[in-house]
């Protein structure tokens, strides 16, 4: 467009002898090119923002998504944490149940031993006095 109009500006010129169009033509061009350009350049640098906008929000989401992810991992690893230690606590209150179980039919069949061997003692006790008693008897028969 800036070629055309110049052409033509020259040609006036060149027959008519006023060079004003020349120079009008090449200053709107000027003006024209500059304001394209300053548009092109408004244009760029804001596509330049929403570019960088788009980048710093992505790398926002990004480092908010690890964070996520890390508050997430961080609280998997406590529950774990959690149910590992409730189980090892309930098997550890397991075994402890289990130890006292059986100390107690431990200590119920060393009371049951006891108990059988007084009855046993006490038997054998009576059976040596009901002897004696039945050989004083028959020594005083006889």
């Amino acid at each position: 467009m800036f070629w055309y109009r110049v052409t033509q500006a020259r040609a006036r010129c060149d027959v008519t002898g006023g060079c004003e169009d020349l120079w009008e033509a090449i200053d709107q061009d000027i003006l024209w090119n500059d304001r394209e350009a300053i548009d092109q350049d408004f244009l760029w640098n804001d596509r330049e923002a929403i570019d960088q906008d788009i980048l710093w929000n992505d790398r926002e989401a990004i480092d908010q998504d690890i964070l996520w992810n890390d508050r997430e991992a961080i609280d998997q690893d406590f529950l774990w944490n959690d149910r590992e230690a409730i189980d090892q606590d309930i098997l550890w209150n397991d075994r402890e149940a289990i130890d006292q179980d059986i100390l107690r039919n431990d200590r119920e069949a060393i009371d049951q031993d006891i108990l059988r061997n007084d009855r046993e003692a006490i038997d054998q006790d009576i059976l040596r006095n009901d002897r004696e008693a039945i050989e004083q008897d028959i020594v005083i028969v006889f």
